[in-house]
C-alpha cells in the first residue's frame, strides 16, 4: 500500500536525478570542450557523451549534424556509424563506416 507507493516515488525520484546528472555532465562536458577545441570538435563530444550517458537519439541526431557540417571527416563518420549501429540502424550505419573507410584512404 502506501509504504510501496513511497518506495516507488523513491525509485523514481532517483531514477529522475540519475538522468539529470547524466545529462548535466553531458552539457558540462559540452562547454567546457567549447573553450579548448574547435565547434565541430565540441558536438562530436556531445554526440558521443550524449549516445552514451543520456540519449541515443540525441547522440545520433548530434553526429547527423556533424557529418552534414563536415562531410569530409572520417573520424565523424565513424562516430555517426558507431552511435546508428548502437540504435539498431544496422543499413545506415553500414554506409557510415564505409563513407569514413573511404575517407581514410
Amino acid at each position: 500500500g502506501l509504504l510501496r507507493e513511497k518506495m516507488f516515488a523513491a525509485e523514481t525520484n532517483v531514477e529522475a536525478e540519475r538522468e539529470m546528472r547524466a545529462i548535466s555532465e553531458a552539457a558540462d562536458a559540452f562547454y567546457s570542450s567549447l573553450e579548448t577545441t574547435s565547434l565541430l570538435e565540441a558536438l562530436a563530444g556531445l554526440a558521443r557523451n550524449a549516445g552514451v550517458s543520456h540519449s541515443l537519439g540525441d547522440g545520433i541526431a548530434s553526429a547527423s549534424l556533424l557529418v552534414d557540417l563536415s562531410p569530409n571527416n572520417c573520424a565523424f563518420w565513424n562516430i555517426y556509424g558507431l552511435l546508428l549501429e548502437a540504435g539498431g540502424y544496422f543499413s545506415k550505419a553500414f554506409e557510415a563506416f564505409t563513407r569514413s573507410e573511404q575517407l581514410a584512404l
